[in-house]
């Protein structure tokens, strides 16, 4: 039976983890906030047993926030494997603008794109998704 070495996957999760981890940026209680946000993650998978699977992922969304105007961009990426053939992928972006009307009411619009790879078809290209919204969407 072949011995399956798990420590460089753990090592290289727990490394991830640590470069993650959130840091706190210590400001004046009366300053603005920052008119940019940023949001990040980071997942690694590795089991095995009667087979080997790992996935990866990864996703952001940056925020600009100019007076009433909000600007936000975000991506997000998966990718898996079983025994070493690529079963999952699904690569995302978007961009959105968003208008503060009132304290309660807004408006805004966005376009995404997202490429995908089909799993258990008989057709093995990759497909294609573009959407654009207006309104509330």
């Amino acid at each position: 039976m072949r011995r399956i070495d798990h420590r460089a996957p753990a090592a290289f999760a727990i490394a991830l983890g640590l470069l993650a981890a959130p840091a706190r940026l210590v400001r004046a209680a009366d300053a603005p906030p920052p008119p940019y946000k940023l949001t990040a993650d980071l997942g690694y998978v590795n089991t095995s047993g009667n087979s080997r699977v790992q996935t990866l992922t990864a996703g952001d969304k940056l925020e600009h926030h100019r007076g009433r105007w909000l600007f936000t961009q975000d991506a997000a990426a998966v990718w898996g494997t079983t025994d070493g053939v690529e079963n999952a992928g699904r690569y995302g972006v978007g961009l959105r603008a968003d208008y503060e009307l009132s304290k309660r009411l807004g408006s805004g619009g966005g376009a995404s794109a997202t490429r995908f790879h089909r799993i258990a078809t008989a057709d093995e290209s990759p497909g294609l998704r573009l959407t654009r919204c207006a309104g509330s969407c």
